[in-house]
């Protein structure tokens, strides 16, 4: 069964659709006559990997692709429990491949399955959270902590206006590269109008390595920075409170303290910022 299985992957993949057709119905019915045969568990696997590679290839053009990867690893999850060790990182896969590409319903799904499916799992806290950032649009964000320089910020002594967070490193070139389009659009509106407060989430403690990137940039933002070691990086606890994975990462914040927007692309917030803000104004004698 394994070699017929692995033949038909790869004339799946190569688009041969009686091979597609032939994948998916060897997986249903090897999991109907027994779902807790090895063969059953290999065939659904087969799927997922048919799956997974087409969203590889095909996610950004065809989101189908992405949607069904999700879908099966959901499937897989629910329909061999005993198999956590193998579902439950099919299931971040999915859940993050999706995410990614903006599916955000479809991520929640995967989510959701380990945390319902495998509740006993040290995954499922790090499923939740995931899950609380996901679903934080249209709520009020909770978000403190030290900065740079021995103060405090705390998102909810901000409302009044909108805020823009900011989670970055000093060596995420994605944030590196957006930084000169955030600098460009931050700088046509006016600061008055506007909080922003960023998250360094370096996983060193030098902290005059921050603040040397801070200042050869020109950046002035209160910067939330953990000086303990084992709240550094991904352990910083506003990133382990919403789960958050990767960076750049840009939270708009209404004036109310609501969420409004989040994204891992500046140019996905900047008609967002630009709605809610006021220009700042030409000088006198220039006109627009």
């Amino acid at each position: 069964m394994h070699h017929l299985l692995e033949a038909e992957l790869q004339l799946a993949l190569a688009g041969d659709k009686d091979h597609i057709d032939a994948l998916y119905e060897h997986a249903s019915s090897l999991l109907e006559r027994d779902p807790k045969s090895k063969s059953a568990i290999e065939a659904g696997q087969v799927l997922i990997s048919f799956a997974r590679l087409n969203a590889q290839r095909f996610g950004q053009q065809e989101p189908k692709w992405l949607e069904e990867f999700s879908r099966l690893a959901r499937q897989f999850a629910k329909s061999f429990p005993q198999e956590e060790r193998q579902a439950i990182p099919i299931l971040f896969a999915a859940g993050q491949s999706c995410e990614f590409h903006g599916l955000t319903a479809d991520a929640i799904q995967c989510f959701a399955t380990i945390r319902d499916e495998f509740p006993e799992n040290a995954a499922a806290e790090r499923a939740t959270a995931i899950l609380r950032r996901l679903n934080l649009k249209g709520q009020p964000l909770k978000l403190a902590g030290p900065t740079l320089g021995g103060g405090y910020v705390n998102a909810e002594e901000l409302t009044g206006k909108p805020l823009l967070v900011v989670f970055w490193t000093t060596q995420a070139q994605p944030f590196v590269k957006q930084l000169p389009k955030l600098q460009e659009l931050l700088g046509q509106i006016d600061a008055e109008r506007l909080n922003v407060v960023s998250v360094n989430l370096d996983d060193d403690d030098n902290e005059s390595a921050v603040q040397t990137f801070l200042e050869s940039n020109g950046l002035n933002w209160p910067t939330i920075f953990q000086t303990v070691a084992d709240k550094r990086g991904w352990n910083n606890p506003v990133a382990v409170h919403y789960g958050i994975q990767t960076v750049p990462l840009y939270w708009v914040v209404s004036s109310k303290g609501n969420v409004v927007e989040m994204s891992n692309n500046v140019q996905q917030i900047e008609p967002l910022l630009k709605k809610l803000m006021t220009p700042k104004p030409a000088p006198d004698g220039e006109q627009n």
